[in-house]
């Protein structure tokens, strides 16, 4: 059998140009007329090209593929390629943990905005200091970075400085960047000299709509230690403020904190 390349295309469903790329890359080697100069397949290139298309819809590289034909040790390309697929599925398998994450945020959010709560959360958590990591230690700073889809930013705040009683009074805060503690030993996330450490256990915790030209304030996080006094609850963490969602209503843009404060459970009180 002796084939014409839009012959060949149409029998194996595959684009002109993709078969006219595996030619100049020797992966086909189809006989020339030395009179019209056309190329004709045979049954041979048949064969290569369908062996060819499974191994790319299987995200085998080019070179990988160039290597398998030349029969340099097929076994291990392969092998190599089923090792890159698993690294694929376990990356995945991780995108989706943080997704189911992020959804449950902000399902939580929104049914619960404005209202004070006490959730019991099992996962710790860390967060570094945006600026002081950047200053000192880069290397760690870019790693956090390079996964920001699992650590995003968040405010610490001191739970000494809750004490105060001027309602207007702008709360001093770091920026940070946090995560948990199983996506840190997943990733392989290092830690700077300097971080917060968030064990699991009771939490109050609210959310606020603060507007993107404003600060926290005392009053915005009043009604945490309105009902911790109510309640006679200790608290036993700082308070951390991830920022879960930003959104522009008329001329103004809002960011959405999920505020959360560890508390004594009665046991321990």
């Amino acid at each position: 059998m002796h084939l014409l390349i839009n012959e060949l295309a149409k029998l194996t469903n595959t684009n002109v140009e993709t078969i006219r790329g595996y030619r100049k890359k020797g992966l086909l080697h189809p006989v020339q007329n030395p009179e019209n100069k056309y190329y004709y397949y045979t049954d041979q290139d048949i064969f290569k090209l369908f062996q060819i298309r499974v191994m790319r819809q299987n995200n085998v590289s080019i070179r990988s593929v160039q290597s398998f034909m030349n029969n340099d040790d097929p076994v291990r390309i392969l092998e190599e390629s089923l090792k890159q697929k698993k690294e694929e599925i376990l990356q995945l398998e991780k995108d989706i943990d943080a997704l189911e994450h992020r959804l449950s945020v902000v399902k939580d959010c929104i049914e619960n905005s404005g209202k004070v709560i006490i959730n019991t959360y099992h996962r710790t958590k860390y967060d570094i200091p945006l600026i002081y990591t950047m200053e000192h230690d880069e290397k760690v700073y870019k790693a956090w970075l390079d996964h920001i889809e699992y650590t995003p930013l968040s405010l610490h705040i001191d739970k000494e400085l809750l004490s105060t009683k001027n309602q207007d009074s702008r709360i001093p805060y770091t920026i940070t960047l946090g995560t948990y503690g199983d996506f840190l030993e997943n990733l392989r996330l290092p830690l700077p000299q300097k971080y917060y450490y968030t064990p699991g256990g009771q939490y109050l915790c609210l959310i606020i709509k603060v507007s993107a030209y404003e600060r926290i304030t005392y009053e915005h996080i009043r009604p945490l230690i309105v009902y911790a006094e109510e309640h006679q609850l200790e608290f036993s963490t700082d308070v951390t403020a991830y920022l879960f969602h930003t959104m522009q209503e008329c001329e103004t843009v809002y960011n959405y904190y999920r505020i959360r404060i560890g508390i004594k459970e009665a046991s321990a009180q």
